[in-house]
């Protein structure tokens, strides 16, 4: 969680990218072996690493768990 570099920020939300301030990448699977989940936010403090994470990580737990049953 936190801000990300230009380049990573283009890539994940395309024409959104300016107003992007903060991100949470969120792995899917065990080491991301489903993929990953890119949220943002326009306030660059939203997400960061003095945040706790307990929600984001359980929902990539319960994400990678219902894309793997498919």
């Amino acid at each position: 969680c936190g801000l990300i570099r230009d380049a990573q920020r283009e890539f994940l939300f395309r024409t959104d990218a300016a107003e992007i301030g903060s991100a949470a990448l969120i792995p899917l699977g065990d080491c991301c072996a489903t993929g990953m989940l890119a949220i943002g936010n326009s306030d660059a403090d939203h997400f960061n690493p003095g945040k706790s994470m307990d929600f984001l990580s359980r929902l990539g737990d319960l994400l990678g768990c219902a894309l793997a049953i498919r």
